[in-house]
């Protein structure tokens, strides 16, 4: 292009991301007016039935009350909710928010140290329930220099053992707040409410150009993630989420064909640019 062309508003996309163009805020060396900011692309991940199989959250308050540490009422609470979900008398957003809040509970008063020590036990046996899949999925990803995060409902002291297990680079899940190692009962990161999720998505959408960027989801509450993404997939998907999908034009795809066809997807996206 010719002297002058540079317009400081637009996004070139090309395949390892995007460039923005901007003016300088601080005037560094008057000889160069703009400045290039490279944008990350990421694979954003919703954990529970996308990544692995059942509730983690779920069954790690079964093994806590197994150990003595959920007492009976918090853990009758918990099999009530499950079984009013699967009844269809509480919808999903409201058993996530429920068992958020009996995981508060169970943890108030006692030492993070200890938690933490239940959950590492704990994960030795449900590691088994991650699909294969998954890690398959996040090392193409990886390799392709996706930037991976994981955003779950499920207390932070499993999805941060599972994400280490899988190679994810950030994770965001629910955290009750710790005071002098001790946790408070109240929630520091409540990711058990969607609304959260969707704040924490507008907040990373407006730092970053997600428009190459992978979301992926199983349920009608992960729309936070797949709304701000550029590809969303619906993964393992609901019937609820996978009929949102179809409508929307989005990938809809299952732990059997999603490496293979993320795999496709990018190989064919950049191709795209190549030709442009």
């Amino acid at each position: 292009q010719g002297r002058g062309a540079f317009n400081p508003a637009t996004w070139v996309q090309i395949p390892m991301g995007a460039i923005k163009i901007t003016h300088r805020r601080k005037k560094l060396n008057p000889s160069y007016g703009y400045r290039l900011v490279i944008m990350k692309k990421f694979a954003i991940f919703d954990f529970d039935l996308t990544l692995s199989e059942g509730f983690s959250g779920v069954e790690f308050l079964k093994y806590l009350h197994k150990m003595g540490v959920c007492p009976d009422n918090l853990y009758n609470r918990n099999l009530k909710a499950i079984r009013q979900y699967k009844s269809q008398k509480l919808c999903y957003e409201e058993l996530v928010k429920e068992l958020g809040r009996i995981s508060v509970a169970v943890f108030k008063g006692r030492k993070r140290k200890d938690i933490s020590e239940f959950a590492v036990q704990f994960f030795k046996e449900f590691k088994n329930n991650i699909y294969k899949e998954s890690y398959a999925l996040v090392r193409e990803l990886k390799d392709r220099d996706y930037y991976i995060v994981v955003i779950s409902s499920s207390p932070h002291e499993i999805i941060v053992l599972a994400s280490k297990s899988l190679g994810i680079d950030m994770v965001y899940a629910l955290k009750v707040e710790v005071k002098n190692g001790i946790y408070a009962g109240r929630l520091k990161v409540p990711l058990n409410d969607p609304k959260y999720k969707e704040k924490l998505m507008s907040k990373l959408s407006r730092k970053y150009n997600l428009s190459e960027s992978f979301g992926f989801g199983d349920s009608i509450s992960d729309l936070g993630i797949l709304k701000h993404v550029g590809i969303p997939v619906a993964l393992n998907a609901s019937k609820e989420l996978g009929k949102f999908a179809k409508a929307n034009g989005w990938l809809v795809l299952n732990r059997n064909n999603v490496v293979k066809e993320v795999k496709n997807y990018i190989t064919s996206r950049n191709k795209t640019y190549r030709n442009v």
